[in-house]
């Protein structure tokens, strides 16, 4: 489990937009809201893998694609297609996490286009 839990919905780290009300990470999502939000660095344990979700809520998108994108040290790891049904739009996506030398992730919101429209840079310390 994380070791940091903040209690504010912004993140001063994300680069949102006008289209992004919400955008961090959480280690739950409870009918569709998140508990919570974690800042980096983010600390796990080694020996037990762990998830972590990013959440986003997304304003006048409807009919939209976009992707949830997590990356390693630069790498495309996992990407989610999410059509957005609506014009008030909450998401999230869910990584696992294990224990690794490799701690340097981005996990980011992607348009049909390719277009950055949120990202999240965070590390992981492996304790």
């Amino acid at each position: 489990m994380p070791d940091k839990v903040a209690s504010k919905s912004e993140n001063p780290n994300a680069d949102v937009n006008k289209n992004i009300t919400r955008a961090f990470l959480t280690s739950k999502i409870d009918k569709n809201e998140p508990a919570g939000k974690i800042d980096s660095p983010i600390k796990l344990s080694k020996d037990k893998p762990t998830s972590l979700y990013y959440f986003v809520e997304i304003k006048e998108m409807k009919g939209r694609t976009v992707y949830h994108e997590w990356l390693l040290d630069g790498k495309l790891i996992t990407r989610k297609k999410v059509k957005v049904s609506n014009n008030n739009w909450r998401t999230s996506s869910r990584q696992f996490f294990a224990n690794s030398d490799k701690t340097s992730w981005v996990v980011r919101l992607v348009d049909e286009k390719g277009q950055v429209i949120n990202a999240l840079n965070f590390n992981v310390i492996y304790q």
